[in-house]
């Protein structure tokens, strides 16, 4: 607090108009509540100030929610109380976290939280614990009990994980399908099947699975062209399989291996002579399903539907 001043002028500050024992300068630095004032003497005269009412507040700090659960790809944002001058820092498990230092901090991380606040670069405080706690379910998996690949009038038992209270909903793209709810779902028709579990009130969706209702291709097959031949060897196949080409020259080949949507996986091009050239190709690692084997060669392009199961 500051009193007006002049030459020849005394002070005297008094709290709840008693003197203040040694406050006889110009300015005063209150440190208690209470109604302050100062007594000028100046060769003028005397005066009495106003009162002046401080009231001083014990600096708190707090930080909300205090507890809070969300699922496993969420996030939430704690808030601190906010005042003048108020500066903040976030700790995570008691560890300082650099840069937070707004009154707000947004995470997805499980741990205990607190904020301290300092006022003015001098008063501080320090919250609770506010909690964030976060429901991380087991991933959903699809495990087919035979062959994705089927001839019309078959099907395949589609089995989702398991654990405690978990519960099923059955999707054929990204539609659910009605009364699909249970573990286990047996698909009869072509399509891209996932599941998507939820317990502990959070929901996990399983990769996608393709099942293929198309009746199997001969062991063998083949094309001739100009005295020339292809054939792929066996179709279906269980990973491997083997491209005869019977030519009558040289020939430069470039081989395609594309996804039954057209996307290609696999490219190849290599050289063979005049007479029968075997190409092996491991396709072990592809997903089980239908695939198109792009053969093109100076006799003409030529395309080979494969079944891998």
């Amino acid at each position: 607090m500051l009193a007006n001043t002049g030459t020849g002028y005394s002070h005297q500050w008094q709290l709840n108009g008693v003197d203040i024992s040694g406050a006889t300068n110009a300015t005063y630095n209150a440190t208690v509540a209470g109604n302050y004032s100062v007594n000028i003497v100046s060769p003028c005269g005397n005066a009495s100030s106003a009162a002046t009412v401080v009231d001083i507040t014990a600096l708190s700090a707090t930080a909300s929610p205090s507890a809070i659960t969300i699922c496993e790809g969420q996030a939430t944002t704690f808030t601190a109380n906010t005042g003048y001058s108020y500066a903040y820092q976030w700790f995570r498990n008691n560890v300082l976290i650099n840069g937070a230092t707004n009154s707000t901090f947004a995470t997805s991380q499980a741990a205990t939280y607190k904020v301290r606040i300092t006022q003015g670069g001098v008063c501080s405080a320090t919250s609770g614990n506010a909690i964030l706690t976060v429901t991380n379910n087991p991933k959903p998996t699809v495990t087919a009990g035979g062959p994705t690949t089927f001839c019309a009038g078959q099907n395949v038992t589609l089995t989702a994980n398991t654990f405690s209270g978990v519960g099923y909903q059955w999707q054929k793209g990204s539609a659910n399908i009605a009364g699909a709810t249970n573990q286990n779902y047996i698909a009869t028709t072509t399509g891209a099947y996932r599941v998507v579990e939820t317990a502990n009130g959070c929901t996990k969706i399983s990769s996608a699975i393709a099942v293929t209702v198309n009746c199997r291709e001969e062991n063998t097959t083949s094309v001739d062209l100009n005295n020339s031949q292809i054939s792929l060897v066996p179709n279906p196949t269980s990973g491997k399989v083997k491209i005869k080409l019977t030519t009558n020259g040289d020939d430069k080949i470039v081989l395609r291996v594309l996804s039954v949507l057209g996307n290609e996986v696999l490219f190849e091009n290599f050289q063979v002579k005049e007479g029968e050239n075997v190409r092996e190709l491991n396709l072990q690692h592809f997903a089980n399903g239908i695939y198109f084997i792009e053969v093109i060669s100076r006799i003409g392009n030529n395309t080979f539907k494969l079944v891998k199961q």
